[in-house]
């Protein structure tokens, strides 16, 4: 289990980088809203950080001992 957490630590930590860069290279319209396309690649780099928590608590909660949820 703390192998397979670590590795998904890994790719997460990749992808939110990636992601932000994604999203600060986006600079166009979209063609019908006009709203920046940065705003629709944003939700890489948060969800990228959201996972990475879930995956440090439950790393925290293997070592503590207590059940994943």
């Amino acid at each position: 289990e703390i192998f397979l957490s670590l590795c998904a630590l890994v790719f997460l930590v990749v992808f939110t980088y990636e992601g932000g860069l994604i999203a600060l290279r986006a600079t166009d319209r979209s063609p019908i809203l006009q709203l920046p396309r940065t705003l629709w690649y944003m939700i890489l780099p948060i969800s990228g950080a959201i996972m990475i928590g879930y995956t440090i608590r439950d790393l925290i909660r293997f070592f503590l001992g207590q059940p994943p949820n």
